[in-house]
């Protein structure tokens, strides 16, 4: 009779430990499904001035899994194979997109030359972070730009205070991106951290 005791004690137990690990993994996915639905539905980029006077910007993470990776973000995942990065390897994907503007009430001479056995005129400007350059011709124009973007990316958490003081476990996961050219704004960015 104890052995069959035991037999239904363990049954129990077992049914028990399951059904707890089941219910924790409920309420994690619970709790990235709210937080990416916070992220996506919510504007949760952050744009600013750092103390030098330079752009940053600030987003949450957005938490996905590389099945949500395959139907949600197909194209991206397309463009991390072509690296020979594989599903398992990846971490993390930051994406940023910047536009590069400079308004300028410096006037640039036009320089007369012969492009191909024609004639033509030439500019030319040339500061720190911008090389702009071109050639007008009849009534066309062949520009030439280069410029240096420099970016500063920082994945860091946000943390949660209990009390006030006491520290438990992250609020969000945040990326904040900031760039020492001063004629870069930062348009979007995301940081899509992979789950495994």
């Amino acid at each position: 009779m104890k052995k069959y005791l035991f037999a239904v004690i363990f049954v129990l137990a077992s049914i028990i430990a399951v059904g707890t690990n089941y219910i924790q993994h409920l309420k994690k996915e619970h709790d990235r499904l709210s937080n990416n639905q916070k992220v996506l539905l919510e504007n949760t980029i952050r744009y600013y001035k750092t103390k030098t006077g330079m752009m940053a910007a600030s987003s949450q993470a957005l938490v996905l899994e590389i099945k949500d990776l395959k139907t949600s973000r197909r194209e991206l995942l397309d463009s991390i194979h072509t690296l020979g990065i594989k599903n398992r390897d990846i971490q993390s994907i930051i994406s940023t997109v910047m536009t590069v503007k400079k308004d300028s009430n410096t006037a640039v001479p036009l320089v007369n030359t012969t492009f191909n056995n024609k004639p033509a005129k030439t500019y030319s400007y040339k500061d720190q972070y911008l090389t702009l350059s071109g050639i007008i011709q009849n009534d066309s124009i062949r520009p030439a730009m280069n410029t240096i973007v420099p970016l500063t990316q920082v994945v860091h958490e946000v943390p949660r205070y209990f009390l006030g003081f006491i520290r438990v476990r992250p609020k969000e996961v945040r990326i904040t991106t900031k760039s020492t050219n001063p004629y870069v704004t930062i348009m979007s960015q995301e940081l899509i951290r992979i789950e495994k």
